[in-house]
């Protein structure tokens, strides 16, 4: 089975070759690498140049956002399974291989491909680790799925089944597809390894206050779309307590806060600045 994953990217050259070379040393044998510049002009199309024959279809060109180019890139795939990342985030190098295994073992790739992931500060030192376990689909459906967008691959077939992205979100289209995805009964499937390393760093788009509004604003429509907001206080109180002790028994606190303790000596969490 063919793995595409599409790298977009506006201006991030000082994270951009970091993310290209994270997709084309994937181990998996079978995959592409789409890259969706947004018309750069930071040096990013120098970058690009130096690995365009690495990618099976590029372009640099203005678009209308990040759903927008994500969008364009999933349109110029060929893979069965697809994914996007943000070329300030790094994919594992396992990752593909890891989701084509997981396919294999359940015999299917109309599914969704989630792992754990690690969450990197500007220079790319790892700060947290985020151990999801087996997806819970009471839980997802009460609060939502809490996955991590990179590193999350699913069906090119489901995901055009279901109308693709919502190109008037600007910050949690991610969000509203897995919504999708879950209550359209897609399957979730562990792969259980560290899938992508996500940076987090003030000047990023979800550390200003300004998308911090939007975001706000967005994850209201999503509430309201899902129906989330509807659920009741017993419903979402019952949710809330299997979370806690589903990530219990399955490390998530353990694997956190040894993390932090270990490395970081003291047990809060990792977190940046919000810009202006």
């Amino acid at each position: 089975m063919k793995i595409s994953i599409i790298i977009i990217s506006f201006n991030q050259c000082k994270f951009l070759e970091e993310t290209i070379i994270s997709a084309i040393s994937q181990t998996y044998h079978d995959t592409e690498v789409i890259l969706i510049d947004g018309g750069s002009t930071d040096g990013s199309i120098d970058i690009i140049n130096k690995y365009k024959n690495n990618f099976s279809y590029w372009v640099s060109e203005k678009d209308n956002g990040q759903s927008d180019a994500i969008i364009k890139g999933f349109n110029n795939s060929k893979g069965e399974i697809i994914t996007w990342i943000n070329s300030d985030d790094i994919l594992c190098s396992n990752a593909a291989e890891m989701v084509a295994k997981t396919a294999k073992k359940n015999n299917t790739t109309k599914a969704v491909f989630y792992g754990d992931s690690y969450i990197v500060n500007m220079d790319g030192i790892i700060q947290e680790k985020l151990k999801y376990g087996k997806f819970n689909y009471f839980i997802a459906r009460s609060l939502g799925p809490t996955i991590s967008q990179p590193g999350t691959f699913f069906s090119k077939s489901a995901y055009f089944e279901m109308g693709g992205l919502d190109i008037s979100l600007r910050y949690g289209m991610d969000l509203d597809l897995f919504c999708n995805f879950l209550f359209s009964n897609i399957p979730f499937l562990y792969t259980g390894v560290y899938m992508s390393k996500f940076r987090k760093y003030p000047a990023q788009k979800g550390h200003s206050e300004k998308f911090l509004e939007i975001c706000n604003l967005e994850a209201d429509i999503i509430n309201k779309r899902y129906l989330f907001n509807l659920q009741t206080y017993e419903n979402v109180r019952k949710a809330r307590s299997l979370q806690i002790i589903e990530r219990i028994w399955n490390g998530y606190y353990l694997t956190a806060f040894s993390f932090r303790l270990f490395m970081r000596g003291r047990l809060k969490e990792f977190n940046t600045s919000y810009s202006s």
